[in-house]
């Protein structure tokens, strides 16, 4: 088989598929198909099969994590769990449980240590998200037994 010299800028053509012809090369292709055949000729490589367009994968989520120190404990826990900040002061907690929904918050005046009732709670995953007096978040997370 002879490969005209051509060039490719990976893109997605069609969401089912689609047929390119141009002189002597005719390529037919759908999505999902896997990689099955390979042709090349000198510089020139053509491949049958779904290609992933190339894109940055660069994430633009700022980390708003503060460290100051939370600690809460036991882990995992039963009855009750306490918070302790070694290096300042909180305001504020909220729990989330495995699938990301609220199951308490609750605000107050700054302090170093706080107590919350577990025993209400399902056995899981939890997380909890700590504000700190300066706006600072720090999150930890939580096994139920």
């Amino acid at each position: 088989m002879g490969v005209s010299s051509f060039s490719y800028v990976q893109t997605i053509v069609s969401s089912q598929g689609t047929s390119y012809e141009s002189g002597n090369v005719h390529l037919i292709f759908s999505v999902g198909e896997p990689l099955i055949e390979t042709y090349s000729n000198n510089d020139n490589v053509v491949t049958q099969g779904f290609h992933q367009p190339e894109k940055d994968n660069t994430s633009s989520v700022k980390n708003t994590e503060t460290d100051f120190g939370l600690i809460a404990y036991p882990n995992p826990v039963s009855e009750a769990i306490y918070l302790s900040a070694e290096d300042g002061q909180f305001t504020a907690v909220e729990i989330y449980n495995a699938i990301g929904v609220k199951c308490y918050e609750q605000t107050f005046s700054p302090t170093h240590f706080l107590p919350i009732d577990f025993s209400g709670y399902a056995g899981g995953i939890y997380i909890l998200r700590v504000k700190s007096v300066n706006n600072g978040v720090q999150t930890i997370e939580m096994i139920k037994k």
